[in-house]
C-alpha cells in the first residue's frame, strides 16, 4: 500500500505510519471492512526519532499520539543522559551532558562504561570511568561509523563493529586502555554485531544480518526454515501488539549457543518464558535451532498452537 517501516490501525478509521522518505508520521483513513485505503495521506508530524530500526512513537485507542523527535544530525531532541537504576528504581545520572549515547555496557569490574556517541556524520566508541568521572574517546574516525560496543570477560579490550572509510567493515577489536591500534577480527559480507563472550574470553557470539535460512524444531514441531519460524512467531503475537523480548542469560558452549528469554506485555498482562538452542556450523552460522517455551500464557490469551 505504502512503503513504511511501523504502521498502527486506529478505531477511528485511520492508519498512522511512518515513512521513510521524510522521516515523518503520516496518516490515512482506511476502510477496514473492504481492506483498502480512502483519499491520499496528509503528514501528521515531521522529524521522528529513529535510532535503528523502529520509529519512536506510539498512539492511544482514543487517538493521542506520543512521539520523540529528532534535532538537526537525527539525535534524539535534547538529547540522552545516563543513568544508574537500582533494584527499587531510583535512578542517579552518570552523564549530566545531554548526547545521543547508544549501546552502553558496563565493563567487567564496574568501574567504567563502555559507549557509542552518534553525531550528523557517523559514531564513535567512548569509555566513562565511573570513579574518575570521565569521558574519553576510544576510536577517533570522523565520517565512519564504530557502534556495538563489548568487552572482553577480563576487560583488557573492547570488540566493536565498524563501518569505515569505503564502505568496509569489520568486527575490530582494542585495548581497553586506548592505547595501540584497532585490530580486524572479522571481516563479513553482512553487517555482523558483536555480541557476547564465552566465560573463557575464547569464542565470540555475533549476530549476522538477514541470516541464512535454518532448519529447527519449536516445542517439538519441525521448523523446516527460517521463513517459517518467522511466520510461527507472528501467528503467536499476533494479539499481543505491545510485547518486548528481554535475553535473561546466554551460555556458549560450541557448536551450542543457549538463551533464556522471556516476553512481556504490560497491556495485556501477558508473561511467557522459554529457551532458544543454536546449533553452529564450520562456517559460524546457524544450522539448526531449538526453541521451548510456556504455552500456557498462549492459550490463555485464546491462540490455536
Amino acid at each position: 500500500m505504502f512503503e513504511t517501516g511501523d504502521a498502527r490501525y486506529l478505531p477511528t478509521g485511520h492508519i498512522v505510519y511512518y515513512s521513510f522518505s521524510g522521516d515523518d508520521l503520516c496518516g490515512i483513513a482506511f476502510d477496514l471492512s473492504a481492506i483498502r485505503l480512502k483519499g491520499g495521506p496528509i503528514t501528521m508530524v515531521e522529524g521522528v526519532y529513529r535510532p535503528s530500526g523502529a520509529p519512536h512513537f506510539a498512539v492511544s485507542d482514543s487517538g493521542t499520539l506520543a512521539y520523540i523527535p529528532v534535532i538537526q544530525g537525527g539525535a534524539a531532541a535534547g538529547g540522552r543522559t545516563l543513568v544508574w537504576v537500582d533494584r527499587k528504581g531510583k535512578e542517579g545520572l552518570i552523564t549530566y551532558t545531554p548526547d545521543d549515547y547508544r549501546f552502553p555496557r558496563i565493563s567487567p569490574d564496574g568501574t567504567q562504561a563502555v559507549l557509542a556517541v552518534w553525531n550528523a556524520t557517523g559514531s564513535n566508541i567512548w569509555i566513562r570511568n565511573l570513579i574518575r568521572d570521565t569521558l574519553i574517546p576510544l576510536t577517533f574516525d570522523a565520517a565512519g561509523s564504530n557502534y556495538y560496543p563489548l568487552w572482553t570477560p577480563d576487560g583488557e579490550r573492547i570488540a566493536f563493529y565498524s563501518v569505515r572509510e569505503g564502505s568496509n567493515r569489520a568486527v575490530y577489536w582494542k585495548a581497553a586502555d586506548g592505547t595501540g591500534k584497532a585490530e580486524p577480527l572479522v571481516l563479513p559480507d553482512k553487517p555482523t554485531f558483536p555480541w557476547s563472550w564465552s566465560g573463557d574470553g575464547k569464542t565470540l557470539l555475533m549476530m549476522e544480518w538477514n541470516a541464512l535460512s535454518s532448519e529447527g524444531w519449536v516445542n517439538g514441531k519441525h521448523i523446516p526454515d527460517r521463513s517459517a519460524k518467522n511466520k510461527l512467531n507472528r501467528v503467536l503475537f499476533e494479539l499481543v501488539d505491545d510485547y518486548h523480548r528481554a535475553i535473561e542469560n546466554i551460555v556458549i558452549d560450541p557448536p551450542f549457543v543457549s538463551f533464556t528469554w522471556h516476553t512481556k506485555s504490560t497491556k495485556h498482562n501477558f508473561e511467557a518464558h522459554g529457551c532458544s538452542i543454536f546449533e553452529i556450523d564450520e562456517t559460524a552460522l546457524i544450522s539448526r535451532l531449538w526453541m521451548y517455551f510456556d504455552t500456557a500464557p498462549f492459550r490463555a490469551m485464546g491462540m490455536q498452537l
